[in-house]
């Protein structure tokens, strides 16, 4: 199978509920450090939901998390522009440590008869500001992601997602 683009696989563009598990563990006394969002399509094309954010020292927050239409579409956007290649998917580890994990769940429904429907899994286990590679499972098949497009689109939905509270909860 040749190169491709994740949304050519699935229109990610059209996910009705999207699911982030984003956790981190390392050498601090706040490990495991983890933030879990399920948000839901808005009928204005926006995401909502909640968000529970926890670290082994300060326990768990629950926070409400709304994502407006713009800053959605260009996550989803994004998203559906990555750029896949065949191959297996090898993190990239360069120092002890700092052992990432996310996944991302994209969950699209059937509108029509016709569309292609399902769920595409996304996830890294990199380490690096944008953790490239990533990983891709659509419709049972698995594609490397070598690019840092998924990585800037989650760090795109850092304010929404309210991170800024997880930073402070892991001081």
């Amino acid at each position: 199978m040749s190169d491709g683009i994740l949304g050519d696989a699935l229109d990610v563009r059209r996910a009705r509920l999207v699911v982030i598990h984003d956790t981190w563990v390392g050498l601090s006394p706040h490990a495991p450090v983890a933030a879990v969002y399920e948000l839901r399509r808005e009928t204005r094309g926006g995401l909502s939901g909640e968000g529970r954010l926890s670290t082994a020292i300060a326990g768990e927050r629950v926070v409400d998390v709304v994502v407006s239409p713009a800053a959605t579409s260009r996550f989803l956007t994004a998203v559906a522009g990555a750029r896949w290649v065949p191959g297996p998917y090898v993190a990239m580890l360069d120092h002890t440590d700092d052992y990432p994990h996310i996944e991302v769940a994209l969950h699209v429904d059937v509108r029509e008869i016709g569309t292609r429907s399902g769920v595409v899994l996304l996830f890294t286990e990199s380490q690096g500001e944008f953790h490239a590679p990533w990983c891709a499972c659509v419709g049972g098949e698995m594609f490397c992601l070598p690019g840092e497009e998924i990585g800037k689109a989650l760090a795109g939905l850092r304010t929404p997602l309210k991170r800024a509270t997880l930073d402070r909860m892991s001081r």
